[in-house]
């Protein structure tokens, strides 16, 4: 019996080998091509961790566009299952994707559930479907208890098979809504998808600005948490919206900027920033010196001294003010009996 036992079982253990699938294995493995530029790799597991309306969604679906646009989505099966929406949200996204040939999944719709999500995970590994098909899920929390580590943990190995079979996934998730000592981002959960999954995401908005008319500009960071592959280590998006702006418009507004280009900009509206804080600060002598010059032109002298007289400032104040706004809010020619004095005038971009 013994010997029997001892056969049986070395024969299931040769059963389970899979040098004689090894060719079929490499058919079947997806090619190590980017879906999502940079981003997403064919055949791989990837999830993007976000704060609420930092722009996760309108990041993921101008990718898709761009990655129709490219060729990149020839030959695959795209499923976008929108579970964190209103149906206004669900309308206008659905034609979005439609368009290019994504479709999307609703609960609730065409006898579609949450709960179907695994069994059709399941399904596409176990019929070899699962190679040109990429799932994106928005939000995994809709899905799966990422507080609840039994149920992660199942999550996980489901789309891991998913994955081994050639399938793409990409989940959306929340972070918390506090964070570390250090204001770093932190995931809302436990810690088995992040160890089942290949690639993960940390999305922050890394600065934002409202112009006069009420549009939002803003500047998006991708930082990358977990890496089985050749993405990016770091991305930065742009994008503007506005209370009036079409969803489309957002969406075609989302664009990548290189490292160096980030940080000139970065750069320019802290200076821009300082700028207007230091008008903020000195309101009372830039608006006498609009006001006065509007009238008349006048020289460094006469601007200062005007200064000094309707103000608090003292002399080396009213000066650095005057240098400080020119070339800005006021410009000069020279002048005077000597052509040699700074005769100061309102700039008409002003």
């Amino acid at each position: 019996m013994k010997n029997m036992h001892q056969t049986n079982t070395l024969s299931m253990l040769n059963s389970f080998s899979i040098n004689n699938d090894l060719d079929k294995i490499k058919q079947d493995a997806a090619e190590s091509s980017f879906i999502f530029d940079r981003l997403v790799l064919k055949g791989q597991s990837n999830i993007l961790f976000a704060p609420p309306n930092a722009g996760k969604t309108l990041l993921i679906i101008n990718q898709l566009k761009q990655a129709h646009t490219t060729g990149l989505l020839d030959g695959l099966s795209v499923f976008y299952v929108n579970a964190d929406d209103s149906q206004s949200g669900i309308i206008e996204k659905t034609e979005i994707l439609a368009a290019i040939g994504v479709h999307t999944l609703v609960p609730g719709y065409n006898h579609f559930k949450s709960h179907s999500l695994l069994g059709i995970l399941d399904g596409l590994a176990a019929d070899d479907d699962a190679k040109n098909v990429v799932l994106i899920v928005d939000t995994l929390k809709k899905f799966a208890d990422t507080m609840d580590k039994k149920n992660m943990r199942n999550f996980g190995i489901k789309v891991s098979e998913f994955i081994l079979k050639g399938g793409t996934f990409i989940g959306l998730g929340h972070t918390n809504k506090n964070r570390d000592m250090n204001n770093n981002l932190v995931y809302s959960g436990t810690s088995d998808l992040i160890e089942d999954v290949d690639c993960i995401y940390m999305m922050d908005i890394e600065d934002e600005n409202t112009d006069k008319s009420g549009l939002q500009t803003k500047h998006i960071k991708l930082t990358n948490q977990k890496l089985r592959g050749n993405n990016a280590l770091e991305l930065t998006y742009v994008y503007t919206k506005a209370e009036s702006m079409p969803y489309l418009d957002m969406v075609n507004s989302v664009h990548n900027v290189d490292s160096d280009t980030y940080t000139r900009e970065m750069i320019l509206r802290s200076e821009e920033h300082n700028y207007n804080s230091y008008l903020n600060k000195h309101h009372d002598a830039i608006s006498l010196i609009k006001n006065s010059l509007g009238r008349i032109n006048m020289d460094k002298t006469e601007l200062r001294d005007l200064l000094i007289n309707n103000t608090d400032y003292g002399r080396d104040k009213c000066i650095e003010i005057i240098d400080k706004i020119s070339g800005k809010l006021i410009g000069f020619k020279m002048g005077g009996k000597t052509g040699r004095k700074k005769v100061y005038f309102i700039l008409t971009h002003t």
